[in-house]
């Protein structure tokens, strides 16, 4: 883990030279997240990984605002410290049970998924919302609030009517292809 930190997040900090890309740095991520469940006890404390959340975060507010350095980019050191203390923190977040909550993230993925594709993107950003443009406006922040809110929403509808669609395929394939009781395809004779 420490030699994919040094190899994937501080080298190219240092030298700007990316040598393994996103992949590496996915697996670094999954193996940290590996070694967060191997070792519960190192990270059952909330506050200390909020304060290095917090602390991160205005470390690089500042350093944008004063030197235009962004340090919040994929496979920075301060990305993976940042996004573990993040991990961290809603870890150890105890939420109750919410019927709205998990309807609405049932989705998330799918609205990620169609909205940030190569295809869409630029459809999406580029023509449809022209965000380069809406950019160098008076009224840019409703807008962008409004983008999102669209954006999410139609998103939203299309992944649950792909939920719909694909539960009720499932249905079909199992009551009607699939004979339950007996564990096996049905014999078509």
């Amino acid at each position: 883990m420490l030699i994919l930190i040094i190899v994937v997040g501080v080298l190219p900090f240092i030298s700007g030279f990316h040598a393994l890309g996103n992949v590496a740095w996915f697996v670094l991520l999954y193996i940290t997240g590996a070694y967060i469940k191997k070792y519960p006890k190192l990270f059952d404390k909330t506050l200390p990984y909020l304060g290095i959340l917090i602390c991160g975060v205005i470390l690089g507010a500042v350093l944008y605002a004063v030197k235009k350095i962004g340090i919040f980019s994929v496979g920075y050191p301060t990305t993976y410290v940042c996004a573990i203390s993040l991990f961290v923190v809603f870890k150890n977040l105890k939420v109750k049970h919410n019927p709205v909550v998990n309807l609405l993230s049932s989705a998330t993925l799918g609205v990620y998924l169609i909205h940030d594709n190569g295809y869409v993107r630029p459809l999406l950003w580029g023509r449809i919302f022209d965000v380069k443009e809406a950019i160098f406006t008076g009224d840019f922040w409703w807008k962008a609030i409004l983008f999102v809110i669209v954006v999410y929403t139609t998103c939203t509808v299309i992944d649950w009517a792909r939920q719909l669609l694909f539960k009720g395929f499932d249905k079909f394939v199992r009551y009607n292809i699939f004979d339950r009781s007996r564990g096996r395809f049905l014999d078509w004779n």
